[in-house]
């Protein structure tokens, strides 16, 4: 599974195969792609990488955050292509490296971390030990 950035973005991370991608539309429900044959990861790992993101947006991480003023992204998925909105794209490679691809303003990396935070937060019953 691999995506197909145009323009590039900065991070090497997007040239690899991929183990996982997280499309978070601006709105809508976000979609989640792994390789076929592997089963789709547990919520609360969802949910932390989406956090640990969070952060690293608001924090400006250059190692794993990726802002492009716009590009176009499809993803290659089992020889199929399917075109993403790249308003907030999660990665995860093989190796455990991860990454968010966010097409806009910084302010609007924070506020779509923000909102995906929400979401998946929402997918958890947090009341349940």
């Amino acid at each position: 599974m691999r995506l197909l950035i145009d323009p590039p973005p900065p991070l090497a991370l997007f040239d690899g195969e991929l183990g996982l991608v997280i499309e978070v539309p601006e709105a809508g429900i976000p979609s989640l792609y792994v390789p076929r044959g592997v089963p789709q990861p547990d919520r609360h790992l969802i949910l932390g990488l989406i956090q640990s993101l969070a952060v690293a947006v608001s924090e400006d991480d250059k190692d794993c955050v990726a802002i492009m003023d716009s590009c176009t992204v499809r993803l290659d998925l089992n020889g199929q292509i399917k075109e993403l909105e790249p308003s907030f794209i999660v990665v995860r490679d093989g190796r455990a490296a991860f990454g968010v691809l966010v097409a806009g303003t910084r302010e609007d990396a924070r506020r779509r971390a923000r909102q995906a935070v929400r979401y998946f937060t929402g997918t958890i019953r947090l009341d349940v030990p």
